[in-house]
């Protein structure tokens, strides 16, 4: 028993010394930097985690960046990952100003590798490229729909690469009109075939959609159906299932439209919705909410109503409903009033904790108003982009930023003044404060052209437009942003005999 012991315990310990003699002569070879993902970033993008992929790396390993040694998680033999910061990837050459001239976007190279303890050393370096600015992918068609139209959609990105595109379109048998949804689990290079949310009425022209920090979907409708109203479903599930559809107002004979949603990190939901009156009674702009998941509704509360005669064309309101990381609750509407002749767009705050809505602030107004967008960033300040048509002179477009959860306005900016006839079609805020806009402007005698552009200080000064491949007949554009940083915008194309919806990425 004592010799099979003893010779148990020598296998052992040749077994170890093994073992330490492998470790060690791995430990003692260069490491071998295979490839790096991502390899390029644009500037000033959120911070990212960088992962180094090859050989013979060891827990004291060390990502270099650019010449700095980072904070390294050891994953194993062959992988190790780091994060790198927003002022990392920020160019010191980037390119930005008020000029007017369409752009291409240019690029610098950093090197990276991999730092063994001595006597090793560094591994071979690989080239991480910083791109000042974004460019997109070519549009492409979601839908591929050869008859038939979509009469209203949105767009929404969550952080783990799924893009979702909900829309109202006559493909049900007879030409019936029901609401869909498009999901790409890729970051919009697939996409799944058509879901059709359940509940939905054939009458119905107005929605929106929304996703909470879990990913969950809800989205709102309204039906022209009896009974008229406002309705709501949600999925847990990617789409997979529903909740059956909850009434969340009963509209009676009276029209509603124009419906948002939102909901905040709390899982509380916000809808604000334009209810016409009536000819001699005006229109309403109410919100009512949701701490269930949307299961029951409160009771709706007023935030503005106007008489019509006196005070305002009808459909005018045009309501916008978001929320700030903190669970502020923020609504913005656009009033067109008679007398005096004023276009103005108001907003009201709702704080986290609930109770009364602010007072009505006026943040803008102008004689020539032509269109406006608006973005809220996580901290509650609100960036403001509109273009005004003064009588027989070019569109101007201007910006505007408001801090202080919207108390404070800063300095308005022209943009662009050597352009003609922009318009604002859409602007998206990232996690960090970059200002992301998509407009029209004359690029050519007689040809309008779709164009980007960025801002990385608080909107004072703004990147050379870019230009996006873009199609007379293209409407209704819609612009998110992700954690990442990532662009997603989507828009309708109006053919012969069917409409469709194309989309179209940042890819860098």
């Amino acid at each position: 028993m004592r010799k099979l012991t003893l010779i148990a315990f020598t296998a052992l310990v040749i077994l170890s010394l093994y073992h330490c003699n492998l470790t060690s002569r791995e430990e003692s070879l260069p490491p071998v930097l295979n490839s790096i993902y991502p390899n390029s970033k644009v500037s000033h993008l959120p911070a990212f985690t960088l992962t180094a992929a090859g050989s013979n790396f060891n827990p004291a390993s060390v990502i270099v960046f650019n010449g700095s040694e980072k904070q390294t998680n050891y994953i194993g033999s062959t992988e190790l990952t780091c994060r790198v910061d927003t002022d990392e990837i920020t160019l010191n050459s980037l390119s930005v100003t008020h000029g007017n001239n369409v752009s291409r976007a240019s690029s610098e190279e950093v090197t990276v590798l991999v730092r063994n303890p001595s006597p090793t050393g560094d591994s071979n370096s690989l080239n991480f490229t910083i791109y000042d600015n974004h460019t997109f992918s070519d549009p492409v068609n979601i839908t591929n729909h050869n008859r038939g139209y979509i009469t209203d959609f949105d767009l929404a990105a969550y952080h783990t690469g799924n893009i979702y595109v909900s829309y109202l379109s006559d493909q049900r048998p007879g030409g019936s009109y029901g609401m869909y949804l498009k999901i790409s689990a890729d970051n919009g290079t697939n996409w799944n075939q058509a879901i059709e949310v359940p509940d939905t009425s054939n009458v119905l022209l107005f929605h929106d959609m929304v996703l909470d920090p879990a990913g969950n979907i809800y989205v709102i409708w309204t039906s022209f159906e009896y009974p008229h109203g406002i309705y709501f479903s949600r999925s847990n599930n990617n789409g997979t299932g529903w909740i059956s559809a909850v009434q969340v107002y009963d509209s009676q004979s009276f029209s509603t439209r124009d419906t948002c949603i939102t909901v905040n990190r709390a899982g509380n939901l916000y809808v604000v919705y334009e209810e016409y009156l009536g000819d001699f009674d005006g229109i309403s702009l109410k919100s009512t909410g949701s701490t269930d998941n949307g299961l029951n509704w409160s009771q709706p509360v007023e935030i503005n109503n106007e008489d019509i005669d006196n005070k305002r064309y009808p459909d005018s309101l045009i309501p916008f409903i978001t929320a700030d990381n903190e669970g502020n609750i923020y609504t913005f509407w656009s009033d067109v009033n008679i007398s005096p002749l004023e276009l103005a767009v108001y907003f009201r705050r709702l704080d986290s904790s609930g109770g009364t809505w602010s007072q009505t602030e006026k943040i803008l107004s102008s004689e020539s108003l032509v269109i406006n967008q608006i973005a809220v960033e996580n901290d509650g300040n609100i960036n403001l982009l509109w273009s005004e048509a003064p009588a027989g002179l070019d569109d101007q477009m201007y910006f505007r930023r408001f801090i202080d959860k919207g108390i404070t306005g800063g300095e308005i900016y022209t943009l662009f003044p050597g352009l003609e006839i922009k318009e604002p079609r859409a602007i998206a805020v990232d996690s960090i404060g970059n200002i992301n806009i998509l407009f029209t402007a004359k690029i050519q005698e007689d040809v309008l052209g779709l164009l980007f552009s960025r801002s990385t200080d608080n909107g004072q000064t703004w990147s050379q437009p870019l230009e996006i491949p873009y199609d007379f007949a293209m409407e209704e554009f819609k612009m998110t942003v992700d954690n990442a940083g990532d662009l997603y915008i989507a828009f309708f194309y109006y053919g012969q005999d069917a409409a469709n919806i194309y989309f179209s990425r940042s890819n860098r």
